[in-house]
């Protein structure tokens, strides 16, 4: 009866066999080898704690046998549990040394928790007691882990002509096909894995893998989300999903998953890598920030690769006394690395530490004289000086090198201001106009203001809305940063600087999704405007009790109409001055990256437009607005502010670091033309200045 059932067994009529085992037990409870096969039966069909039980029994029935242990051991290798297979072949070894298969089996076990040189030892023994595909394919997948390519593919080779209906030997063939680039084949083998064991955890991983590395993040997806409850694959499906989904820049949707990968494999620097790409590409630099203090406060041997990651960031994030202090630990580490030097110079020069970065910046040059990041230090040490002349022979100097495009920018720029000093203005408008064009300009178009804003604005506003900001607004070369670094000094105002950092917040001033002159709205939908609106500012951090001063780098008058509506109580500071002053030092001097003065026709049009839009309103009902003189301000901030303090709730206006930082740029130079210095230009400039109301 054993016999028949056994081949039924062989033939894979699972049903029948397991009846007549156990019909054959009912007789014979004790049989050691009905117990063993039924065991592995029942494996056959999912049952692992059934076929543990199963295989433990015909153990204790025959513990001289080492069979049910070597089942055993396999049974507890493909459910992960190493360190009980182990054991399990371990004591079959001790039965019968000549257990080729324990040895195969052990292999593997070692493979899994990484101990390579173990592994093949294991896989060669095997060998020696006689050919085995399993040995084969252990040393197939040894050879594609110290990337030994024609090495893994002869084995896996040999293991699946020997035995091609087994699952893992074709998962090892793929394995040992993609190390050969034969992207194509190995998919194949990994799906006649998935046929042979749909439940193969391991090949959904490597398909995964393989469809994200062929541009297929779709069926990447897909593979990798069939593992999220696989014990011991939740991990890495987390990560898979994430990869997959960054590389559909689904960015947001990739964070939080790559976030509770961290949580359970902390430091772990793949993840790491990945999770700072999408919090670059979504603007959380904050939140990357962060991230990068872990890694620098964790230590080890990775710290100065997370301190160069940090440097990179805080310079974007301008959090340069930070940089600063990373590049002089990396400095310190290694004195002669010519790039924390260099660093060194630059970031001192930005911070104004300009005899501190004197050393860094003559070691470097005394090294490399052609360094362009250092001679633009040079060129503009000499402009901040007034030694106009020592500039000039500086610039020239550098530009026969090679340089980046910023760098080449910046020259131009520089050439700007020595011709400017030497009056010779036609010049400085060339080589300022050079300096930003073909920069990309996001400026928003502005249409004409339509006339039913009157309408809305003659219409009583409803009550004072209790979290009512105050905006600030201002044209390119307004100045109006100035009034912003003044406010944000103020201990009671809050001057978040989000949206000139190129990070729009999605509210009604960001992305607005309907006309803002003659929708309808309902009272549910002004109460989401209203959360809308608030959410971002208590998620930056800003406490409640202070007012917050949100400036707005692009304004359109129909805005107006909104924030009468459903912001009753908001005030509007507007910063302007004479046109023709604000357009020369957009020009000179530029203002956002995103708006830079490409193409001079248009931005004097813009401009002009602009300007409209922002004075729109003044003398009408509806937002209270006040306007002030952002140049009369900078001279005298006390004395010329007192309206704006007291426009923003204050008794007077206190100067602060934010202020005084404002008052120069890079290198110490100059953010401004002072005066009427704008008349300088009333020729080179005469067609633009026509197009412009003063």
């Amino acid at each position: 009866m054993l016999k028949s059932t056994i081949e039924l067994h062989r033939q894979g009529d699972l049903d029948a066999a397991e009846s007549g085992y156990r019909a054959f037990l009912a007789e014979h409870p004790s049989d050691n080898e009905a117990l063993r096969l039924l065991g592995a039966l029942r494996y056959q069909k999912g049952d692992r704690d059934g076929a543990i039980d199963l295989l433990q029994r015909s153990h204790d029935a025959a513990p001289e046998q080492p069979a049910p242990l070597l089942t055993l051991g396999k049974v507890y290798f493909d459910s992960r549990q190493f360190d009980q297979a182990r054991d399990a072949l371990s004591k079959a070894l001790t039965l019968d040394p000549n257990q080729g298969g324990a040895h195969t089996t052990l292999g593997h076990v070692a493979l899994a928790q990484g101990d390579t040189r173990l592994a093949e030892q294991h896989f060669r023994t095997s060998l020696r007691a006689g050919d085995d595909p399993h040995a084969f394919a252990g040393l197939a997948m040894v050879a594609c882990d110290f990337g030994q390519v024609d090495t893994a593919v002869k084995n896996a080779n040999q293991a699946a002509q020997m035995q091609p209906q087994d699952p893992l030997i074709q998962f090892t063939l793929g394995r040992a096909l993609l190390l050969n680039g034969n992207h194509a084949f190995a998919e194949q083998a990994f799906n006649n894995a998935l046929a042979l064991r749909p439940n193969f955890p391991q090949v959904h991983h490597a398909l995964g893998m393989l469809m994200l590395d062929n541009g297929r993040p779709t069926e990447a997806e897909q593979q990798f989300g069939r593992l999220r409850s696989e014990p011991g694959f939740e991990v890495g499906a987390t990560v898979g999903i994430a990869d997959a989904m960054r590389a559909q820049q689904r960015y947001d949707e990739a964070i939080p998953l790559y976030q509770s990968a961290l949580a359970a494999a902390p430091g772990w620097e793949k993840v790491v890598e990945a999770l700072l790409f999408c919090q670059g590409q979504t603007q959380q630099l904050g939140d990357a920030l962060t991230l990068l203090n872990q890694q620098v406060e964790a230590g080890g041997e990775r710290e100065g690769f997370w301190r160069n990651r940090r440097v990179l960031l805080c310079t974007h994030l301008n959090l340069l006394e930070m940089a600063i202090a990373d590049n002089e630990w990396l400095h310190e580490g290694e004195p002669d690395e010519l790039q924390y030097q260099e660093n060194l110079g630059y970031l001192n020069e930005q911070v104004g530490n300009f005899e501190a970065a004197e050393p860094f910046v003559a070691a470097v040059l005394a090294k490399n004289p052609g360094s362009p990041e250092m001679g633009l230090v040079r060129i503009r040490e000499a402009l901040r000086n007034s030694d106009f002349d020592s500039a000039s022979d500086r610039l020239d100097a550098l530009a026969n090198k090679e340089l980046s495009e910023g760098q080449r920018r910046l020259l131009e720029n520089y050439r700007g201001r020595v011709a400017d000093h030497n009056a010779e203005y036609a010049t400085a408008t060339t080589h300022f106009l050079a300096a930003q064009r073909g920069l990309q300009s996001l400026l928003p178009a502005l249409s004409d203001i339509p006339e039913s804003i009157d309408r809305w604005l003659d219409a009583p506003a409803g009550p004072v809305w209790e979290h009512a900001p105050t905006l600030l607004i201002g044209t390119p070369g307004s100045g109006v940063e100035r009034i912003a670094a003044l406010l944000a000094d103020q201990p009671t105002l809050a001057v978040p600087r989000d949206r000139v950092a190129d990070r729009d917040r999605r509210d009604l001033f960001g992305a607005p999704a309907f006309d803002h002159s003659d929708a309808d709205i309902s009272d549910d939908e002004i109460q989401h405007i209203r959360d809308e609106y608030v959410g971002p500012a208590r998620a930056m951090g800003i406490p409640p009790d202070l007012r917050q001063i949100d400036w707005l780098p692009r304004w359109d008058a129909r805005l107006l109409t909104l924030i009468h509506r459903i912001m009753p109580g908001t005030k509007i500071i507007v910063a302007d001055r004479d046109a023709r002053a604000a357009l020369v030092d957009w020009m000179a001097f530029g203002w956002l990256r995103t708006a830079p003065v490409n193409d001079l026709s248009a931005a004097t049009e813009w401009l002009a437009r602009a300007r409209e839009h922002m004075l729109y309103g003044v003398d009408r009902p509806g937002p209270q607005h006040l306007v002030v003189d952002a140049e009369a301000i900078a001279v005298d901030p006390a004395g010329a502010g007192d309206a704006l303090a007291r426009f923003v709730g204050l008794d007077k206006l206190v100067v602060g670091d934010n202020f005084k930082r404002g008052a120069t740029g890079v290198g110490g130079l100059p953010v401004r033309f002072a005066g009427d210095h704008w008349r300088n230009y009333s020729d080179p400039l005469a067609d633009s200045f026509a197009k412009l109301k003063s």
